[in-house]
């Protein structure tokens, strides 16, 4: 495989910032998902210390914009 800086990126659509090459097109099966969702329920389960509205305003604490 080629290292990232070797690699073209396409032009006509733009690259997202957490998935390689993604476009918010991907698709997947409803199975999938329901695993994917059970991952992060498990995961959401065994946090402490969030504060109580972490749920509405995450991008304020993940990336410091301003509280909804």
């Amino acid at each position: 495989m080629k290292p990232l800086s070797a690699r073209k990126t396409p032009t006509k659509q733009p690259r997202s910032r957490w998935i390689q090459g993604g476009g918010g097109d991907a698709v997947i099966s409803k199975n999938e998902a329901d695993q994917f969702t059970d991952g992060l329920l498990q995961i959401a389960a065994r946090i402490e210390g969030l504060p109580p509205d972490f749920a509405t305003n995450h991008d304020h604490y993940l990336h410091g914009i301003p509280k909804k």
